[in-house]
């Protein structure tokens, strides 16, 4: 069994592109008040947010993906490796074939 040092997250997207993080054992928590102030103010990990611009909670390996995404890099399919938009091969593959 391993043991984690940190506590699994949340992220949710803003408009705006502001990320707010928050552990995962607060999600009911989080979305239970977001329904019930819906088109109010409220108060995320001491971040005041429309719920009207909220625009996701998601995990934060997705969020790391879309942003490598947006910056242009793609990601190697044999081994999970990102490349710059440039790169023609994987630079982790033709270093560690």
């Amino acid at each position: 069994m391993e043991k984690s040092v940190t506590k699994k997250q949340k992220v949710i997207v803003v408009r705006g592109g502001i990320y707010i993080y928050f552990d995962a054992d607060n999600e009911d928590k989080v979305l239970q008040v977001i329904n019930q102030k819906k088109g109010q103010i409220i108060e995320i990990e001491g971040q005041l947010v429309n719920t009207v611009a909220i625009e996701g909670i998601y995990d934060p390996a997705f969020v790391e993906e879309v942003m490598m995404r947006r910056r242009g890099m793609w990601k190697c399919i044999e081994k999970g490796h990102w490349n710059d938009r440039s790169a023609k091969r994987c630079s982790g593959c033709y270093i560690n074939p």
